[in-house]
């Protein structure tokens, strides 16, 4: 009945969603593995935010975290063979899925739906002065929906003039067993209607279509767990990603298509894992080589997509396991037909099956854009039939902490090539797990309309105060019955990337002070709800305690304890002195901060330059006997060149001055 009754609500009009909504509404970003739809060319511009993994890990080249995009998106494509549209062109191969401008379904494209909503954390400085973190507003395309079967889901529609509906649906969890993935659902419903004519939805004769093919295919896949590709390349000297394929054989249960990092045969060497070189001395502190510590494995983990469900035939409650039919890898940018419809026959070779032999470590691997494809059908499609695809999208690996544990002492040469070697080859298990595990949950679960056991709702309106010699956090709780504790994590010097865990405290308590720190040093943090695990019957982890995630309460700006304030002015220091760009490590994280200590509470800094002229001027105005100068500009945001500079203080109640110097160096 939907599908006879589909055209009835066809619009003529597309609706355009504004690029920032879009930026929105399109990510996923609740599980360890962030992703967003589409691929590397998508409208609103999106570009290497792909199978970003471990979650936390934004784009942000000032900070030890790096880059974590192993991907640059994949793309499903509908493709018929031999089909002629409705103005008479005729095609070997044609891919009539874009949406075009006449016929959209319904009058939004996408929609996502959460279970919680963020709410703002809110830091206080020692002044009182307070800033909140912003967080997206609930509208008709981003709404709040407690009974989802996900954490969070994306809807995305899309119409083509062959007379297909394409309907995807994303599913990303917290749950810890299930925070590795995403599931994403795409469902084909042939709706009869060809010729795009919004004056005549309903055509006399509905049509079938025949020969249709399928393409889920990735324009970059390569892993690196941290830094992509072109880091790795630029810092170890070597871009050498191989992929391989899992499920050619009978007794293979799982179909992967996957990416990891290899040992290029023409360098010297075993660059396996891009292991990271000593360290340069430079004085650069924004080169990515900065970014990395002396023998850290970059490109650990691996990276892909599989299929958890393929129709057989047209008949879509079958799984068939002899889909894919073709796969394949190459060279994005360099093999030949990948323009219009010749790519689909050089994918597809004319529908005759064929499958990529085993990857080949003694040949050096493609050197630019490395994809991978695989093709389902062909399929036939009556009047109103439907085909129901499944896919999902996996990282696994090592933590950094490993890497660079391993990686030292493989450059130190306490463990050997083979033993470094194997110990990243580990991955290879740990994704298949993963996608295991998304397998049953799509077996046993989702394909049921029911949910895994789900994680207890966040804690809300995070409040980070600081305040002398600690830093207090007090939040709303969690609304979900099953909470047990709540857990406390907290990271120094920048928000990106993993958290360590530092308190766990019971449900009943919303507070939390935190007092094992160091005076001066930003802070940053998160509070998870977490159950005993008494709900959780999934047989993969049975009993085991499920935690909401931490990205849903996480703050962005620093908190920092201090010292109170002192009664004169007899003790005031720099620190760092001498300031060294590429030095400094006195505030972890904060590579760009001079702090003035031992103020008074109302105080006026000056600082000079040796020919007397006045560079910046800092007020300082709070219980607190730091001041910091970050970023360290002028008056007129200009970088102070290196060099020497005096600096003077007046205490505003007593009239109390003291003059000092310090060095910048740059």
């Amino acid at each position: 009945m939907f599908l006879k009754n589909i055209n009835k609500i066809l619009l003529c009009s597309m609706v355009l969603l504004p690029t920032l909504l879009l930026a929105q509404r399109e990510m996923l970003e609740v599980g360890r593995l962030w992703e967003t739809l589409g691929g590397s060319r998508h409208p609103s511009g999106f570009r290497e935010k792909y199978l970003r993994w471990p979650g936390g890990h934004e784009d942000n080249p000032r900070v030890k975290s790096g880059w974590r995009t192993n991907s640059s998106g994949v793309y499903f494509e509908v493709l018929i063979k031999d089909y002629r549209d409705y103005f008479d062109d005729e095609y070997a191969f044609y891919q009539p899925h874009e949406p075009i401008d006449c016929i959209i379904l319904p009058d939004y494209e996408v929609t996502k739906y959460v279970r919680a909503h963020k709410t703002g954390v809110t830091v206080v400085d020692p002044a009182g002065n307070e800033q909140s973190t912003v967080v997206d507003e609930l509208d008709y395309n981003f709404r709040l929906q407690t009974d989802i079967l996900a954490d969070e889901q994306i809807v995305k529609w899309g119409f083509s003039s062959a007379g297909i509906i394409t309907k995807s649906t994303w599913y990303a969890w917290a749950n810890p067993n299930h925070k590795d993935y995403v599931i994403r659902v795409v469902k084909l419903y042939n709706t009869g209607n060809t010729d795009c004519d919004p004056d005549d939805p309903e055509e006399e004769e509905a049509k079938r279509i025949r020969n249709i093919f399928v393409g889920y295919y990735s324009m970059i896949l390569h892993p690196c767990g941290k830094g992509d590709g072109n880091v790795s390349y630029d810092d170890t000297g070597t871009l050498d990603g191989y992929i391989d394929y899992y499920g050619d054989e009978p007794e293979d249960t799982l179909r992967v298509m996957y990416g990891y990092d290899g040992d290029d045969p023409e360098v010297p060497g075993d660059d396996r894992g891009d292991p990271f070189p000593e360290r340069f001395d430079d004085d650069d502190s924004q080169d990515p080589k900065d970014l990395y510590d002396a023998g850290e494995l970059i490109s650990a983990a691996y990276a892909g997509y599989g299929i958890l469900h393929a129709p057989e035939t047209g008949e879509e409650t079958i799984n068939g396991f002899s889909q894919p039919f073709t796969t394949g890898r190459g060279d994005w940018s360099t093999a030949a037909g990948w323009l219009k419809e010749d790519k689909y026959i050089y994918i597809f070779n004319n529908g005759e099956k064929k499958q990529m032999p085993p990857a080949d470590e003694s040949q050096q691997p493609v050197r630019n854009m490395q994809s991978a494809w695989m093709g389902m059908g062909p399929y036939t499609m009556e009047p109103y039939d439907s085909l129901t695809f499944v896919f999902v999208h996996a990282v696994s690996g090592p933590t950094t902490a490993k890497c660079k544990e391993i990686g030292r002492k493989w450059l130190d040469g306490e463990i050997s090539d083979a033993e470094k070697n194997a110990f990243i080859a580990g991955s290879r298990d740990s994704l298949l797990n993963v996608v295991g595990r998304a397998k049953w949950n799509w077996e046993n679960r989702l394909s049921k309309g029911l949910s895994i056991p789900m994680s207890p709702l966040p804690p809300s309106n995070l409040k980070i105060e600081s305040r002398k010699r600690k830093i207090v956090l007090t939040w709303d709780p969690s609304p979900s019955l099953h909470t047990a504790t709540y857990r406390v994590y907290r990271k120094q010097g920048d928000y990106h990337g993993d958290m360590e865990i530092i308190a766990e405290i019971p449900a009943t308590q919303t507070s939390y002070e935190d007092e094992d720190i160091n005076l001066g040093v930003a802070y940053f943090y998160s509070i998870t709800a977490a159950s005993d695990g008494s709900e959780n019957d999934d047989p993969n982890a049975f009993g085991q305690p499920l935690e909401s995630s931490p990205f849903y309460n996480r703050s962005t700006y620093p908190a920092r304890a201090y010292r109170g304030s002192l009664a004169n002015l007899e003790s005031v220091r720099v620190v760092p002195n001498p300031f060294n760009l590429a030095q400094a490590s006195k505030w972890p994280g904060e590579w760009d901060r001079i702090t003035f200590t031992n103020l008074t509470t109302h105080c006026t800094i000056r600082i000079f330059s040796t020919a007397g002229d006045l560079i910046k001027t800092l007020e300082h105005n709070d219980d607190s006997a730091y001041e910091h100068w970050s970023p360290i500009l002028t008056d007129e945001n200009l970088f102070p060149s290196a060099g020497l500079y005096v600096y003077h203080i007046q205490d505003e109640e007593s009239g109390e001055t003291t003059t000092g110097k310090f060095v910048i160096v740059r």
